[in-house]
C-alpha cells in the first residue's frame, strides 16, 4: 500500500504541480477543489488507502481554514475515513503572523511559493523512509 497525500486547493495549476511533484517521488495523490470533491474520490478508493496528510490551501472559498471550510471540514474527513492525519496548510497571504497562527492548532505551515524538499519535511517530518525529492 504506497501513501497518499490529500491535495485541497481551489486553484488548478497549484494542484497539478503539487500532484506532479509527489507523484514524481512516489506518493500517491488525490486531489480537488474542495473537501466535498476529495471525499468522494476517498470514498470510491475505499479503506486500503493510507492517508499521510492533507495539504490545504488557507483560503477556501473565501474561507480561512479555520472556517467550516478548512480545518473543520478536514477534520470531518478524518472523523468520516476512520483515521488521524498531518494537516499541512499552504497560502501566499503575506499576513506576517500566519505561520504562528497556524503552529498554534498543530499544523505545518508553508508559505507559497516552496519547494519540493520542503514539502515533503512537511507531511512527513519524523519519516526516515519517505520518498525523497530529486
Amino acid at each position: 500500500m504506497s501513501k497518499t497525500v490529500v491535495i485541497i486547493d481551489p486553484t488548478p495549476l497549484v494542484r497539478i504541480a503539487l500532484r506532479d511533484s509527489l507523484t514524481t517521488v512516489g506518493y500517491k495523490v488525490v486531489d480537488g477543489a474542495s473537501v466535498d470533491v476529495v471525499a468522494g474520490q476517498l470514498a470510491r478508493l475505499g479503506s486500503d488507502t493510507e492517508v499521510t496528510a492533507v495539504v490545504v490551501d488557507f483560503w477556501m472559498d473565501g474561507h480561512q481554514t479555520w472556517d467550516i471550510n478548512g480545518f473543520r471540514a478536514v477534520h470531518g474527513l478524518e472523523r468520516r475515513f476512520g483515521s488521524e492525519w498531518r494537516i499541512v496548510v499552504t497560502s501566499d497571504d503575506p499576513d506576517p503572523h500566519l505561520a504562528e497562527r497556524v503552529h498554534s492548532t498543530g499544523a505545518a505551515f508553508l508559505r507559497k511559493p516552496f519547494g519540493l524538499a520542503n514539502l515533503l519535511s512537511a507531511i512527513e517530518p519524523h519519516a526516515e523512509g519517505r520518498p525523497r525529492a530529486a
